[in-house]
C-alpha cells in the first residue's frame, strides 16, 4: 500500500489506457493506494496536475498508452516506467493554467448547451404532437365500431 496526497497524479496499470488517470483532489488529504495504481508527484514549480491529466487523456495520448500496455490481452497493463517514459509537452506554468481554465470553461459551456438541446427537444415534441395529446378525441383513436 501507498500513501497519495493532493495534487499527486495516479494511474490505473490496467486502464489507463482508456483514460483511468486522476489527480488526487485537494478534498482528500490522504488516499491509500496499491500497486495496481502507480502514484507520481508533479513537480509542482513545473507542472500542474490537472494539465498532465487533461493531456493524457488526449487521443494521442492514449494511444501511446495503449502501445506501451504489455502481458495478455484481457489483462493488459501499463508500467510505471513505461508512464514515465512518456513525453508530455510542458509550457510554462501559466500557461498551462490558462489552458485548464479554458478547458473548465468549454465544459461548462457544454453542460449549458445539453441542457439548451433538452428544452429544445421537448418543445418540438410538443410541437410536434402535444396538441393532439391535449384535444377532446385522440388522433390515433380507432374510428371502427
Amino acid at each position: 500500500m501507498f500513501a497519495a496526497y493532493p495534487g499527486d497524479i495516479v494511474f490505473s496499470r490496467i486502464d489507463a489506457r482508456s483514460g483511468a488517470i486522476g489527480v488526487l483532489q485537494e478534498s482528500i488529504v490522504k488516499a491509500v493506494i496499491t500497486s495496481e495504481f502507480p502514484i507520481f508527484v508533479p513537480a509542482s514549480e513545473h507542472l500542474e496536475g490537472e494539465f498532465v491529466k487533461l493531456v493524457l487523456r488526449t487521443g494521442n495520448f492514449l494511444t501511446a498508452l495503449r502501445a506501451k500496455a504489455s502481458g495478455t490481452s484481457g489483462r493488459k497493463r501499463i508500467a510505471a516506467e513505461a508512464f514515465a517514459d512518456l513525453h508530455i509537452p510542458l509550457p510554462p506554468l501559466d500557461e498551462q493554467r490558462a489552458m485548464i481554465a479554458a478547458h473548465r470553461a468549454g465544459m461548462d459551456r457544454a453542460v449549458v448547451l445539453e441542457r439548451e438541446a433538452e428544452e429544445a427537444e421537448k418543445q418540438a415534441i410538443t410541437a410536434f404532437i402535444g396538441r393532439y395529446l391535449s384535444g377532446p378525441e385522440l388522433w390515433f383513436q380507432s374510428k371502427l365500431q
